[in-house]
């Protein structure tokens, strides 16, 4: 067999073989054809063997992972780089009326946590805010749901939102929402779990007004989030316009290791989202923990930082400064934690479901 301008030939020696009928050459073309396709089909399967066996690696340890669970079976979702976490309050009767009290953005995290949140979302036009809102007005509807809960989403760069679950309580970061919409969401809860109508607590559509921040000040080492347990010596909470503390913290009460890290949530609102984040700034530094470490030099670099100000962040805002950061000595608690300006970073329907736990 040889090669002639690309093409497969048969050469045949007639001195040795004779004469032989088109028929036979035919047939005997199509044997040698089926040894190279045969051939070719070997090396192909070789290579996507040779793949396999270098996934099967990290596929094993991850069946591992979940024996614990009791199945083998592996979930595959769709990695969303760069995902903002966006969240949207709902309140529900019993009688079918489902409303939207705008969203909010949870993308400022630690090991999948929010430490700070806002509403409404930078990253979310008053359109936008009002189509989603809708819809999940009627989903809920649809499937009767009843009661207060937070549909959460991650969204991508090109605005495209990603369902992730829904929160079917109260969430810890409630206060922003009240802070925007005057509606008090605790007491809504209750009266609604008690039978209460809708409109009894609320009218749609709801206005948001202003802006609101909320920092979660946690009893841990700001840098390792290591916890930090003890008495606390000093316990003082900032006030004036537009500012709210929630905490049942107080001086000489002790943080141990038996509960959750979260000693207090501190909520600012302002007229705009520049005002908000200037409060922000000075609540944080009249806030006074002592006794044991908390997140506020954590908060105060971080509600300083450019990007945050311009609303220029995603879920792996912390990861890009943290592992470059380090208390400086003797430094105040405002520049405790100078952390390093990042590289500059590079109106749609809702996709198929991703992972990102919150």
């Amino acid at each position: 067999m040889r090669g002639c301008g690309g093409k497969r030939q048969i050469g045949i020696d007639h001195e040795r073989y004779g004469e032989i009928e088109p028929g036979a050459a035919r047939e005997g073309e199509q044997r040698s054809e089926q040894n190279v396709s045969a051939f070719e089909h070997s090396k192909q399967q070789r290579k996507r063997e040779g793949e396999v066996a270098s996934l099967s690696g990290e596929v094993l340890a991850a069946i591992r992972e979940v024996q614990a669970f009791g199945s083998e079976d592996l979930y595959l979702e769709k990695m969303i780089p760069r995902a903002r976490h966006i969240e949207f309050q709902m309140l529900a009767d019993q009688y079918g009326n489902v409303l939207h009290l705008g969203e909010r953005e949870c993308s400022i995290q630690r090991r999948f946590q929010k430490i700070l949140e806002e509403a409404p979302a930078s990253s979310i036009s008053a359109e936008r805010r009002q189509s989603v809102g809708t819809m999940l007005e009627r989903i809920l509807a649809e499937v009767g749901y009843t009661n207060a809960g937070t549909v959460e989403f991650l969204m991508d760069q090109e605005g495209h939102l990603y369902f992730i679950e829904m929160n079917t309580r109260i969430q810890v970061e409630h206060p922003v929402t009240e802070m925007v919409t005057g509606i008090d969401l605790v007491k809504s809860q209750i009266l609604l779990a008690a039978g209460a109508r809708l409109s009894e607590i609320a009218q749609g559509p709801v206005a948001v007004r202003g802006h609101s921040i909320e920092c979660r000040i946690l009893a841990e080492n700001p840098v390792s989030f290591a916890p930090s347990t003890g008495k606390v010596s000093a316990f003082h909470v900032p006030g004036g316009t537009g500012v709210r503390v929630d905490s049942a913290c107080y001086e000489e009460c002790v943080i141990d290791s038996y509960y959750d890290s979260l000693i207090g949530k501190l909520i600012v609102h302002g007229r705009n989202r520049a005002e908000a984040i200037s409060r922000m700034q000075r609540a944080l530094e009249m806030f006074i923990v002592e006794g044991v470490k908390t997140t506020l030099p954590l908060h105060q670099n971080i509600v300083a930082e450019p990007d945050f100000i311009e609303g220029n962040y995603h879920v792996g805002f912390l990861e890009r400064y943290l592992p470059r950061s380090a208390p400086k000595p003797n430094a105040s608690p405002a520049t405790e934690m100078d952390m390093p300006s990042p590289p500059d970073s590079a109106a749609s329907p809702i996709e198929t479901p991703t992972s990102q736990r919150s």
